[in-house]
């Protein structure tokens, strides 16, 4: 059976009791009164991890591509579409131009 004396020895060895912020999502940190256990082993590591956390916060997020390649991309971006904005098929490009045609040939009459 385990007495005070040991109990207060296992505690002060292994566990260290810190007011810490508890993150509950991403970016979110909010100051927690309650002390949390922590591994007295451990402890270290999980402040050197919070100060890189908070390093790579600290720098510009890079601007990511929403496209992974630039030639389809500007390819994309030429072609025709309907008001959906789904491609329009070759039939239905044709038409379009050929309607466009009619109409420059009426106004000009």
């Amino acid at each position: 059976m385990a007495t005070q004396s040991n109990i207060d020895e296992m505690t002060q060895n292994n566990f260290d009791i810190s007011f810490a912020p508890v993150n509950n999502m991403v970016g979110q940190i909010q100051e927690s009164e309650e002390p949390l256990l922590v591994n007295a082993k451990q402890y270290n590591r999980i402040l050197k991890r919070r100060a890189a956390r908070e390093k790579l916060a600290a720098k510009a997020p890079k601007k990511k591509n929403t496209y992974i390649h630039e030639s389809r991309h500007k390819h994309a971006k030429s072609r025709k579409r309907a008001a959906t904005g789904r491609f329009l098929k070759k039939e239905e490009i044709n038409a379009l131009e050929n309607k466009e045609i009619e109409e420059t040939q009426e106004k000009t009459q």
